[in-house]
C-alpha cells in the first residue's frame, strides 16, 4: 500500500515509518528541512520536503503521488514541555495542525485517498491508553501499544 505520513520526522512520526516500512508499505514522509528528510530516508522511507501550508505545493505532490492512505502527523511542538516553551509553539503549531492539514486533506480527498488518518492534539495517561488499546485489540497483539490503534486503520 502507499502510504503518505505528514510529520514523519517528529516523535510519533520516526516511529510510524518504522512501522509501516517494516509491514512492507510504500511509505512517504512529508518534512520541512533537508535534515530531517535524511531520518526519513535512512528508515526506508522515501522524504518528500515541503511546507504544509503551500497549498499549491501540497496539491502538486499528492497529486502526482496518489497515496491510498494518508497520515497526518503535523505537529510543532517543542522538544521540551516547559510551559515557556509550550506557549511559545502554540500558534504555529495550531496554525500547522489546521491550515497545514486542512491542506493535506483537500489535497487527498481530491486525489482519492481512500484513508485520511489524523492524530489528536489531546495528551493523555499512557497507562490508561495501553489499557484500552489491550482491551480492543486483544484478538490480535498485532494492534496493541501506541502506535496499535493508526496501524489498525491502515489495515481497515
Amino acid at each position: 500500500m502507499k502510504i503518505l505520513i505528514a510529520g514523519a520526522s517528529g516523535a510519533i512520526g520516526q516511529p510510524l515509518v518504522d512501522m509501516v516500512v517494516q509491514e512492507g508499505h510504500e511509505v512517504y514522509g512529508i518534512t520541512q528541512s533537508k535534515e530531517r528528510a535524511l531520518i526519513i530516508a535512512g528508515k526506508g522511507a522515501r522524504p518528500l520536503i515541503l511546507n504544509v501550508l503551500d497549498r499549491e505545493a501540497i496539491f502538486s505532490s499528492i497529486a502526482s503521488l496518489k497515496p491510498e492512505v494518508v497520515i497526518d502527523m503535523l505537529t510543532h511542538l517543542p522538544k521540551e514541555y516547559t510551559p515557556e516553551s509550550m506557549r511559545a509553539a502554540a500558534e504555529l503549531d495550531a496554525k500547522i495542525r489546521r491550515e497545514g492539514g486542512a491542506n493535506l486533506q483537500a489535497a487527498a480527498e481530491a486525489s482519492g485517498t481512500s484513508r485520511y488518518i489524523v492524530q489528536s492534539s489531546g495528551f493523555c495517561n499512557w497507562s490508561q491508553a495501553r489499557l484500552a488499546a489491550a482491551t480492543v485489540f486483544k484478538a490480535n497483539k498485532r494492534y496493541s501499544g501506541r502506535l496499535g490503534l493508526i496501524k489498525a486503520l491502515i489495515m481497515l
